[in-house]
């Protein structure tokens, strides 16, 4: 037995080094694991592609575009509706314009490829991104009286340079994909769950900012991401590019990468999808100002009228019998005086706070 025991016990030390601690349960270890799979994770990417990279990727798909992206949805709607004070018609004419660098990503790309600054592709552009993003975002958050046609260019200005950006990171995405292609589902899983945090950060500290520092101070905070974007400009990894003749290979790069785009969107598994896309973006009905104004306003119209519903004008022969109990109750139920304080309360919360009252209390 002792042997046994013995034997059992030099089992376990096999593999461990001289000194090593102690192995822990194995519940807990398997948990500890679970936590350090992520940073080891993350210590691979970087060891493989480079640490600057992967903070680039965080930065700008974390930072620049998940968190401003949707923290510019909700601040710049009340910009629009409390400081501009303009039809919520009127200001879907004017989200046509802030999509526009977004449709110009095929040229950012090609500016990025074939013309470099002083012999660096990435970080001159990502220097440029990063000074009109922070530039306009805090002229409009700054300047008062702001002129509409003005607030449009510096809103333009703010989506360039996320999308100078996003193109940016995008090139140097694809270039470590060739590079290292055993890698690139890794780096996609990167750029996904960095847009999403920053995302949902975005939107659950968009409301508390606008609060706090009204609808125009909360667009400040969309200086932020792209004064990080101008940091990542100084101290991203690049190596320094020499050309002789450059004007030649710039014309050269050009009508190469010209005819490249040309000759990819022939392809029926390229633009067959691509026309889908435009299509189904081009041709579908937003109603998200019109909705915005409805639920924001103070006064009628809007979902205050959820407040003089009247129960006993509800009354429907095919009504549950949960409602027809409430109807049939000897006063009224005049919903307003359920939660007075709330001014747009929905009615479907004052229904259920109905019955909650008659049949728990």
């Amino acid at each position: 037995m002792l042997e046994e025991d013995g034997a059992t016990d030099a089992d376990h030390l096999v593999g461990e080094e001289p000194g090593s601690p102690a192995r822990q349960p194995g519940g807990e270890r398997a948990w500890t694991a679970a936590v350090m799979e992520p940073v080891r994770w993350v210590r691979m990417l970087c060891r493989e592609l480079g640490a600057t990279f992967v903070a680039g990727v965080v930065l700008v798909y974390g930072l620049s575009q998940g968190f401003a992206g949707s923290f510019f949805r909700v601040a710049s709607d009340y910009y629009w509706k409390d400081v501009q004070r303009v039809q919520p018609a009127t200001v879907q004419f004017l989200s046509v314009f802030f999509f526009v660098p977004w449709v110009l990503k095929p040229l950012w790309g090609v500016m990025t490829d074939v013309f470099p600054i002083h012999g660096y592709r990435r970080r001159p552009y990502f220097l440029f991104s990063g000074i009109l993003g922070t530039v306009s975002a805090t002229i409009v958050a700054m300047a008062t009286g702001l002129p509409v046609s003005s607030a449009v260019l510096c809103f333009v200005g703010i989506s360039t340079a996320v999308a100078i950006a996003d193109v940016t990171i995008d090139a140097c995405i694809a270039k470590n994909s060739v590079d290292k292609p055993a890698l690139a589902p890794d780096m996609q899983s990167l750029c996904a769950f960095s847009s999403s945090l920053g995302a949902l950060i975005g939107y659950a500290t968009s409301g508390m900012f606008v609060h706090h520092l009204g609808a125009q101070g909360a667009l400040g905070v969309m200086a932020i991401p792209p004064a990080a974007v101008v940091f990542l400009g100084f101290f991203i990894y690049e190596l320094k590019t020499y050309q002789h003749n450059a004007k030649e290979k710039v014309l050269n790069k050009v009508s190469g990468a010209v005819k490249g785009m040309v000759r990819t969107i022939k392809y029926p598994v390229v633009w067959k999808p691509s026309l889908y896309m435009f299509l189904s973006l081009a041709l579908s009905i937003s109603t998200h100002e019109g909705q915005f104004y409805w639920y924001t306003n103070k006064t009628p119209p809007n979902p205050g009228f959820s407040q003089h519903l009247n129960l006993h004008g509800m009354h429907d022969p095919n009504m549950q019998p949960e409602l027809q109990n409430v109807q049939k109750n000897e006063s009224a139920v005049h919903i307003s005086q359920l939660d007075p304080a709330n001014e747009a309360i929905p009615a479907a919360q004052c229904i259920l706070k109905c019955l909650y009252s008659k049949y728990i209390n």
